[in-house]
């Protein structure tokens, strides 16, 4: 409840945050339903409809950093319209598409684009700069996804607080099976007793450095 009091004010910017990136990242994971009519219809190629997601992924990652630039010039909400008008755009060129070209530049380059201006980057940079830092960590919690990042080497080390048992043990398997290791600030395996303070490391190696960084922090 004093959560709920704290974040109240916030609400409808988190609401339209969460909004946004469940469209935009929504739509972008559904390509693939595209892909059959596509290459029947329009006769592209599997291959070609792949590049064309791969320029996607370029403009993306290659945009994000000027997008976040142009937040602080002009402001979150006119980047996000922006991006907003530009996947509406691809979305339109892929509907009306006669060949690759229309697919490249429509599915590639402006979905790319907009992804910059609507996906996780921004709307975490929205959600942050919203609540109390008090709170901060409970709206820019990553769930499993920080986890899938540890595995598929992209991130090294996770750290969390008052998981429940079932937030862990499901990855448990998962992360050792890919080479890490999960336990919990005392450096002892997970269990159903476990307090819910866990440590997830890509190198089991660096497990004893990580709690002593956590010791050196008070915990």
């Amino acid at each position: 409840m004093a959560l709920l009091q704290i974040l109240r004010p916030t609400l409808p910017i988190l609401i339209g945050a969460s909004v946004m990136l469940t469209i935009s990242m929504g739509l972008r994971q559904s390509l693939g339903l595209f892909m059959q009519p596509l290459t029947q219809d329009i006769r592209i190629s599997v291959s070609d409809f792949t590049l064309a997601l791969a320029v996607q992924n370029l403009a993306w990652g290659f945009l994000q950093p000027l997008a976040g630039a142009l937040t602080v010039r002009y402001g979150f909400r006119t980047v996000m319209v922006v991006g907003a008008l530009l996947y509406v755009g691809g979305l339109a060129l892929m509907v009306g598409a006669n060949g690759l070209l229309s697919v490249m530049i429509g599915g590639g380059v402006l979905i790319g684009m907009s992804l910059a201006c609507t996906a996780a980057a921004i709307a975490m940079s929205v959600a942050a700069r919203a609540v109390p830092a008090s709170v901060r960590s409970t709206v820019l919690g990553g769930d499993c996804y920080n986890y899938a990042c540890l595995t598929s080497g992209h991130l090294d080390i996770v750290v969390e607080a008052n998981l429940k048992l079932h937030d862990f043990a499901a990855l448990v398997p998962v992360v050792e099976g890919a080479g890490g290791r999960m336990c919990d600030w005392a450096g002892d395996p997970l269990h159903a007793g476990s307090t819910g303070e866990v440590i997830a490391a890509g190198d089991p190696a660096r497990i004893e450095d990580i709690i002593d960084a956590l010791g050196c922090r008070g915990h």
